[in-house]
């Protein structure tokens, strides 16, 4: 399949009242990692698509750990149930879903776009692809399910 495809899964992404919050979502163009080894930082390069509790999706550089494009915050969210997050993947760009819903970027110039160019990043990019969580906080609980990899094909949303 190589490194352009589209990876797709059902994601939970809790929250408390205290303010602590999760995230997760898919990962790509990393490196092998040992276990319990990190897909962010060191040797990491790639890109993370985190869903988080609030409803907003960042694109990351996992490499400097760094957003480069971002959702606006929907009016509403529901963190107590499972969405839906699938990422296109294709060369030098990608592209995301959320309840199929095609998902509009905003870029760190202030422009937007549905489909994001991803920056070159230092790091060793083995091909690897994933979920991958985050917590803000003593809080946990993300999951996954329904994971699935397919030969790529660009967003059109549903």
């Amino acid at each position: 399949m190589g490194q352009s495809f589209n990876i797709r899964a059902d994601v939970l992404v809790p929250a408390d009242s205290a303010g602590n919050s999760t995230v997760a979502g898919p990962y790509f163009h990393s490196r092998g990692a040992a276990a319990a080894d990190g897909i962010l930082g060191g040797d990491a390069a790639g890109y993370w698509v985190q869903l988080d509790s609030s409803g907003k999706v960042t694109i990351l550089d996992t490499h400097r750990n760094a957003a480069f494009a971002w959702t606006s915050q929907p009016a509403s969210f529901d963190r107590t149930v499972f969405h839906t997050l699938e990422a296109a993947v294709t060369g030098t760009t990608v592209q995301a879903t959320l309840d199929g819903s095609l998902l509009s970027f905003i870029l760190s110039d202030g422009t937007t776009a549905q489909t994001v160019t991803i920056p070159a990043t230092a790091g060793s990019n083995n091909g690897t692809a994933g979920i991958g969580f985050q917590r803000v906080g003593p809080i946990g609980g993300q999951r996954a399910s329904n994971l699935v990899v397919t030969q790529y094909r660009a967003l059109t949303g549903y």
